[in-house]
């Protein structure tokens, strides 16, 4: 919308935000003037900013990025619950689940993002016996729900070249799907990719970003 004003956070003093529409096109200008020079340094935290960056989105929170996850990849997340599985106690149900998907969908080392957000077919997966971090996540969480446990996929952010900016909603930063199923009044971490994982226990690689 021409009427709203993109957000300018963590921004030095000084800076210029100059807007202009002409002949249909909205362009949004950032004068940072006269800065003085960066002297590099060793092991910064990736979440640190050594020098100034405009970041844009066009997502307006992090609840409509969810949302719109949700709508292009797993509109619908439902699978046949296989017969082998049990029914009953939920922490045993869960092991069982995901040692089922361990054993029949094998990780395709794709991330999140390596693939193009399409809605995913989870007969499919199971078909072909391979899937990226996305597609095991939800497979995951319908055999799950499937098994009377309430379950959902998280999409997380492993902190490589740049860290998940909290004022700029986007999906483009993230690497990994985990799977957060409710047991016993408690949310349970599953990752659907380590298949030498437990049900509960997550990789060091992952435990530092919840």
């Amino acid at each position: 919308s021409h009427d709203s004003v993109p957000k300018c956070t963590h921004a030095p003093a000084g800076v210029k935000a100059n807007h202009v529409v002409a002949h249909g096109r909205e362009t949004w200008t950032y004068t940072f003037g006269a800065r003085p020079a960066v002297v590099g340094e060793a092991l910064v935290p990736p979440d640190v900013l050594e020098q100034p960056m405009v970041a844009v989105t066009i997502t307006p929170t992090w609840a409509a990025v969810a949302k719109a996850y949700v709508a292009a990849a797993a509109p619908r997340l439902a699978a046949a619950y296989p017969a082998e599985l049990p029914h009953g106690d939920p922490l045993q149900t869960a092991r069982a689940i995901t040692a089922w998907v361990h054993h029949h969908v094998q990780y395709s080392g794709a991330a999140v993002g390596d693939d193009p957000i399409a809605p995913i077919d989870l007969d499919a997966v199971i078909k072909r016996g391979t899937g990226n971090a996305g597609e095991l996540a939800a497979l995951l969480v319908a055999l799950l729900r499937g098994g009377g446990i309430s379950a959902d996929v998280v999409l997380v952010n492993r902190g490589g070249e740049h860290n998940v900016d909290r004022d700029v909603p986007a999906l483009t930063l993230f690497e990994g799907a985990l799977v957060r199923a409710r047991i016993a009044g408690a949310d349970v971490w599953i990752e659907p990719t380590e298949s030498y994982e437990q049900v509960g226990q997550l990789p060091a690689y992952d435990q530092v970003r919840i």
